[in-house]
């Protein structure tokens, strides 16, 4: 499972040492099941300069919560600047800056915890199959974001495609989206999907059930060879389990 830290970028000493021993007791409990806890955080904005502030500190405490000889798997950022209003104008701005802030991470992340693996959570149109990513000049070179994503990482690190679709094959479906990148050798790829109610409704297994999910994702990680999934959110995904409505489930 992976815990929401975002709070942890921004919080005070003494708010810091409570969430510490709140994720102390949870790691602990969740060990007692033989479940393992990974860290989850983002915010739209954190390639700004006070985002970065904050994203430093955010390693700082997962790094002494390791230290400390708390398990905390890994972390997975999910920073989406292709939310923001500005977006519809400034995507070439935005995506420079993105890229940007992955390589400070990178370099913060050597410096801090270097054991510490890293995923960073991109939508599947970041190999510009869309349109909606545009090639961009970066580090001497104009590609795609994707591309560029693959130079800056480095060992430990991993990109998660969202993929969100809820079934596996067909045009538009999770084999269709995410084929390009899984195809990579520079990096490691992971894949998600998601189960909590949004528009439009091909693109999530909200309604669904427990069963259509577990075989429309293997189906699609069998085909890309992908070995971890990644699904969002928990309460969502327990529904699945009580309240299917969608037929053949």
């Amino acid at each position: 499972i992976y815990v929401d830290l975002t709070a942890a970028a921004t919080a005070s000493n003494l708010e810091g040492i409570e969430l510490a021993a709140q994720l102390d007791a949870l790691v602990d409990a969740a060990a007692r099941s033989g479940i393992e806890v990974g860290a989850l955080a983002g915010d739209a904005w954190w390639p700004s300069a006070q985002g970065r502030l904050d994203t430093a500190q955010l390693l700082s405490f997962i790094a002494r919560q390791r230290d400390a000889g708390l398990r905390i798997v890994s972390l997975h950022l999910d920073v989406e600047p292709w939310g923001l209003d500005e977006w519809a104008t400034d995507k070439v701005a935005l995506l420079g800056g993105y890229l940007d802030y992955i390589d400070d991470v990178e370099q913060l992340r050597r410096q801090v915890d270097p054991s510490l693996p890293v995923s960073y959570l991109i939508p599947y149109w970041f190999d510009g199959s869309n349109g909606e990513a545009p090639a961009v000049s970066y580090a001497g070179r104009t590609s795609t974001p994707f591309d560029h994503l693959t130079d800056i990482l480095d060992e430990g690190a991993a990109l998660v495609i969202m993929a969100y679709r809820n079934r596996a094959l067909g045009p538009n479906g999770i084999y269709a989206l995410a084929a390009d990148e899984a195809r990579s050798d520079s990096v490691p790829v992971q894949l998600a999907v998601e189960t909590a109610p949004i528009d439009p409704p091909t693109a999530t297994f909200a309604g669904s059930c427990l069963a259509r999910l577990d075989a429309e994702t293997r189906s699609a990680a069998n085909r890309l060879g992908v070995a971890e999934l990644v699904i969002n959110d928990a309460p969502s995904l327990f529904a699945l389990g009580v309240y299917p409505t969608t037929a053949g489930c």
